[in-house]
């Protein structure tokens, strides 16, 4: 099983999603995030993965959602292995007034951009892992969901 984080970066009630387009899936939002690397801390690579993915320094808050999927129970696998996936919350680490962000290096070749999204869109997007309803209510009530969601 794999091991990552995503960053759920959030300003003036927007969050920072990659945007992608693959065969696969056709164009789809996600977070920034990626693998945590052997002798890597979680919060390091979390720090590594939003940097490389947005050129972003962010500050990690607490853990929103934990997000197992195993594409072997699943008929719409957007990943093509085991994975359990954790979701820190984040804010930007600066008082910036960039709107937009150009990575340094782009390291899926499936990424096509980066923007800022409204939350109360996320009910609507097209969005992986598919928790864009589960997200929207915990930050727009504080509500705290179901933390572990296992993803057949």
């Amino acid at each position: 099983m794999r091991l990552a984080v995503d960053a759920a970066i959030e300003r003036a009630g927007s969050l920072l999603l990659i945007e992608y387009e693959d065969a696969r899936l056709g164009r789809h939002w996600g977070f920034p995030g990626g693998g945590v690397e052997p002798g890597e801390s979680i919060h390091a690579a979390l720090h590594r993965e939003v940097l490389e993915e947005t050129g972003a320094q962010v500050t990690v808050g607490r853990l929103l959602l934990v997000n197992e999927f195993n594409p072997d129970l699943s008929d719409d696998a957007y990943v093509d292995e085991h994975a359990l996936r954790l979701l820190f919350h984040c804010t930007l680490a600066s008082d910036t007034d960039k709107s937009d962000f150009i990575p340094p290096s782009v390291p899926d070749p499936d990424q096509i951009g980066i923007g800022w999204m409204p939350i109360a869109d996320l009910a609507r997007m097209r969005l992986y892992p598919r928790i864009g309803v589960r997200l929207q209510r915990l930050l727009t009530t504080g509500a705290q969901p179901d933390l572990f969601n296992t993803i057949l």
